[in-house]
């Protein structure tokens, strides 16, 4: 076994508060109890370790300062993640609150119990286009590609720092994108059932009309999960790809 040196225990050290920061908001690992996540980013802290570069000396009044600059890189990098993760999520739901005739709820009292079955199917179905697009390598390759474009223990270049915030716009236009589509269902979904209630007065829509809503809503929730699967993963290898773009020269 190799014996673990002072540069090598730094690496881990400052590895691991990235990592911390990015289990903070990751939309799959933030399901997980806290100790939990800190110890799944322990593990892979000391994965990547031996491959990363020794940071700089830090003296033991700067420590705690450049802990927390690596504790925000990766809390920035999980939220980038989480844009595209979580407008598809409300996507998929408010066309399940509109196709299901929640617009016609009067409280928010009654909405939340209501809809609280739609939005937790919603979340699982994204989970599931996440992990079929293979988000969950991607994410770990993005973060295996972080150190080498953002280094250890140094302050972001502000090249970088606009780099990123083109990146996370670049994934939040993605997420519309793909929510549109969506978004212009339900409103046909809406549009078809006003023309149903006009054209037959004595039908009554929250009998038969919300059923076949429903009914059809999982058919396109389910068809629309590979489509789902393959934005996300276009989205998290174009995030990928300008990581590598922002390496730093060796």
């Amino acid at each position: 076994m190799t014996p673990l040196s002072e540069a090598g225990l730094a690496a881990w050290l400052f590895a691991f508060a990235r990592l911390a920061g990015w289990t903070l908001f990751d939309p799959l690992s933030g399901r997980l109890p806290l100790y939990l996540r800190l110890g799944f980013a322990a593990a892979l802290a000391a994965a990547l370790a031996p491959g990363l570069v020794a940071p700089p000396a830090v003296a033991g009044p700067g420590l705690v300062p450049a802990l927390v600059i690596e504790l925000v890189w990766g809390a920035m990098l999980a939220v980038c993640v989480w844009l595209v993760f979580a407008v598809a999520q409300l996507a998929l739901s408010w066309v399940g609150h509109t196709a299901t005739g929640g617009l016609l709820t009067l409280t928010a009292a009654q909405a939340g119990p209501a809809e609280a079955p739609w939005r937790a199917l919603a979340g699982w179905l994204a989970v599931l286009a996440f992990l079929g697009a293979g988000g969950h390598l991607l994410v770990v390759a993005a973060l295996r590609d972080s150190f080498a474009a953002m280094p250890l223990a140094m302050l972001p270049a502000p090249e970088t720092l606009s780099a990123l915030a083109g990146a996370a716009a670049w994934l939040f236009a993605a997420g519309f994108q793909l929510a549109l589509p969506l978004l212009a269902l339900a409103l046909l979904i809406q549009l078809a059932f006003g023309i149903l209630a006009r054209t037959t007065p004595g039908l009554d829509m929250f009998s038969a009309g919300l059923g076949l809503a429903a009914f059809g809503l999982l058919a396109v929730w389910i068809a629309a999960v590979p489509w789902v699967s393959e934005v996300m993963g276009a989205g998290l290898t174009e995030f990928i790809g300008w990581l590598g773009v922002w390496r730093t020269p060796g």
